[in-house]
């Protein structure tokens, strides 16, 4: 048996007015994400124990650049499978 979603047609004003309201939106928080970014970067590269505790043991170097993949690929899958739940077909 084959799950179809029923969905009533929107008119192209609509979507148009909807892919307005989205996209600054989107720019704001990827713009808070890479300020909250750069703010951590700052304090890292102002602390010399910090950079002592990153830069002096190898292991953690490669995990935390390890866990910066994971991480993103995370992200990545995330997006994927929010595509496929909410994405039309036709």
């Amino acid at each position: 048996m084959e799950f179809k979603m029923q969905t009533r047609p929107t008119p192209s004003a609509a979507i148009t007015l909807e892919k307005a309201s989205f996209f600054p939106r989107v720019y704001g928080w990827m713009a808070l994400g890479l300020l909250v970014s750069a703010v951590a970067s700052f304090g890292l590269l102002s602390s010399p124990s910090a950079l002592k505790f990153v830069f002096g043991s190898k292991v953690v170097y490669f995990g935390l650049i390890l866990g910066a993949l994971t991480l993103y690929l995370d992200f990545v899958n995330l997006f994927l499978m929010l595509l496929r739940l909410l994405g039309r077909r036709k």
